[in-house]
């Protein structure tokens, strides 16, 4: 898989071979710049040794139930993110209804721009916290 280029350059992720399971990883030497390009390097050196692999299978995996067909969701769509162009969690957030905002951040706003994301995950405790309604 390839991010998005940098303004100056171009950074990697590891490929996944097609139909292999095989653990996917960004390197720590390039995390910061592929997946947190906006956080502080304190920050991404901790995220970077403590990611967990991805199953690249993951990558083609079919979904057998959608749960923002039954759930509320919330969605930050980042600006900068160099893994997934913003036009995608876009146009998914719009298909499920989910609550959104927009923030100039990459992959990781929670570490760059708490700000943006807090709003959102208090909104959904406090849908969370409402009790259910009677059918």
């Amino acid at each position: 898989m390839t991010t998005r280029p940098a303004p100056s350059r171009r950074t990697t992720l590891p490929a996944a071979v097609a139909g292999a399971a095989a653990p996917t990883v960004v390197r720590p030497d390039r995390f910061h710049e592929a997946c947190a390009q906006d956080a502080p390097r304190s920050v991404t050196r901790v995220l970077a040794a403590g990611q967990r692999p991805l199953d690249a299978s993951a990558f083609s995996r079919r979904c057998t139930a959608a749960a923002w067909r039954t759930l509320p969701s919330w969605v930050v769509v980042t600006g900068q993110d160099r893994g997934i162009v913003p036009e995608r969690p876009r146009l998914r957030a719009r298909r499920a209804g989910s609550h959104t905002t927009e923030a100039s951040a990459s992959h990781l706003p929670v570490h760059s721009r708490p700000h943006a994301v807090a709003p959102l995950v208090r909104a959904a405790a406090r849908t969370a916290l409402k009790p259910p309604v009677a059918p």
